[in-house]
Formats: C-alpha cells, structure tokens, sequence
C-alpha cells in the first residue's frame, strides 16, 4: 500500500459555528487503515500519556519536510479513539492550503532507511479531482498500491523542520524525567538527523547518494552516547550525529566528549587520523533541550571510553 487518500471535512479544518479556522488543525486517519503509518501497538509507552509520534510530512508547495505529531487519542474526551495528524504553520504557512473538500493524498517514499509521507493536494479546479471522486467512489477513506497521475519521481525538500508541537513533547517528557521521549528507534533518528542539520557534529558534512529510484541514502547514523545495550534511552540529548567511522571509533571508546563537548582521543589512538579531532568542540543543536546530557557524556566516558573493544551485552 503506497497512497492513503483523504477527503477533508470542516471538523479537521477547524471550523466551528460555521466559521473557518476557529480551532486547532489536523488530518483525521481512519481506524481501518494498518501498516501505512507507524503501528502505535508497537510504540514505546510513555507512561501516563496518549500514544503519539513524530513523522515526517512534506508539503509538495513548500518544499519543506516538516515533522508533526501522529496522535492516537486513547485517553482524552474524543470518541472513538481517533488517530490525527496535527498540522501546524510550517506544513501550512498561510492557514489557508488545505480547505473544505480538498482531497489530500500521502505517498509513502523512503527515505534514508524510514519513511516519510508527501502530501499531494487537490482542489476542485484540479483537472484530477474528478479522477479521485472516480477512485475512492464518493469514499472520504480510501488507499491504494497505484495511483498514475501522481508524480512520485521528482520529491524534493530543501529544509527539514521539528514543528513546535513535537518540540514541546520532548521538552515535557524530559522534565517529566521520562527515560525515553522517543517512541520509537525510527523517530529517535529522524531527531537527530534534523537536531544536527543533517551533519555529522564533528566535521560539520555529509555525503548524500539518491539512486534512481529517488530513494536517499546517507553516510551518518543517529549513535547513541549511552549505548541502547546499556539501556541508553531514546531521548534527543542522549543522541548525536555522526559519520560512520566516527560513530564506529565512538562506539569503540576510542574517542568520548569532555563536560565542555570537546572531543577526547585515547592516548593509544594519538597516532591515528583521530589525532586530528583531538580537543575539537563538537557542532551542536542549537536548541539547548537537544544538546547532549553530561549525564550520559559521564556515563560514556566512565564505561565506554577506552575499552578499545565492540560494544556487546555482557
């Protein structure tokens, strides 16, 4: 299954009374639909609250990929257990792209090992809206393997974007002291990733490969500083972006952060291209939450540095 079509109604678009865009926002997602979006089943709970992870949406007129939250309302006053993607200003900029009737349709590509959802957009003067009323006869729910007038060749974004929702999620879990505020490993990554703009936070670069089937690839991992074999939590500052050899040195102890994130190498490694790195300030997310924890930065350096050996559970 490749495309979910959604057939949008006044109370998703916040009409209240009548009136526009008198309430918050969001894409209602029918109960039926199973393993196009993340499985909630198979989310790590966060204890006393709903369900609700980050994805990645693309607004084909911004070209902005923007994470926003996928709630599965389980405890609140809405009937019915509603599941709901949340928009906010950066997928819709001017509150105004997304109206009464609109068909919406999510295409879902991959995209460094995850998946991310390109929304597609039709209004009634689009030559291809009678072809959707056609497709999902007259239903506002419908999803499809095929759908040939969509263009799903050519999906760029140049700018990739937490929406302030999900930024105020992990800010509360983490004063919670919640262990982890991720729900899953997939959106632990995809924090990272934009946390560090897409850069490993030792050289400052990337190399990017998309092959021909547009599908992109990447030379950073999302690491953990406190080991998952550790119990290292998923949680923004427990995480940090880097290159695939340096992530594997890291992982090796054969390099840890000082409590000012200037980079330590062993002594045992001075002579190695590592040398050049030594008591280099690490780049860091500019949003101080997401920076890394000196509590796991100690618990790297204390357990992890200079064991000179893989990681494995004991």
């Amino acid at each position: 299954m490749n495309f979910y079509v959604r057939k949008l109604n006044a109370q998703e678009l916040g009409y209240r009374n009548g009136i526009p865009r008198g309430a918050g926002k969001y894409i209602l997602v029918s109960k039926k639909l199973e393993g196009f979006f993340p499985d909630f089943d198979k989310l790590n709970p966060i204890i006393d609250e709903e369900p609700s992870i980050s994805i990645g949406i693309v607004n084909t007129s911004t070209s902005k990929l923007v994470y926003c939250e996928y709630v599965w309302h389980t405890k609140s006053r809405h009937k019915g257990k509603d599941k709901r993607i949340y928009l906010n200003i950066d997928v819709d900029p001017a509150n105004s792209y997304f109206n009464l009737n609109d068909y919406v349709v999510f295409y879902k590509h991959e995209y460094d090992g995850s998946f991310i959802y390109v929304v597609f957009k039709f209004n009634e003067a689009d030559r291809n809206y009678k072809n959707l009323e056609s497709l999902t006869n007259g239903d506002s729910h419908t999803w499809h393997d095929k759908i040939d007038f969509i263009d799903t060749e050519n999906i760029k974004f140049n700018e990739t974007l937490l929406s302030e929702k999900t930024k105020d999620k992990h800010k509360r879990r983490g004063e919670s002291n919640s262990e982890s505020t991720c729900a899953s490993q997939d959106e632990f990554k995809s924090l990272i990733r934009i946390n560090y703009n897409d850069k490993c936070a030792v050289r400052n670069s990337n190399i990017n490969i998309i092959n021909s089937e547009g599908k992109k690839y990447s030379n950073l991992i999302a690491a953990h500083i406190m080991p998952d074999i550790s119990n290292g939590p998923l949680r923004p500052d427990n995480g940090i972006l880097l290159s695939q050899d340096l992530h594997w040195a890291f992982d090796f102890g054969g390099w840890t952060l000082s409590d000012d994130k200037k980079i330590i190498v062993h002594p045992k490694l001075l002579n190695t291209e590592l040398n050049q790195f030594n008591e280099k300030k690490i780049f860091l997310p500019l949003d101080k939450q997401f920076q890394p924890s000196l509590k796991y930065i100690n618990f790297h350096r204390e357990k992890i540095f200079g064991r000179l050996k893989p990681l494995r559970k004991n």
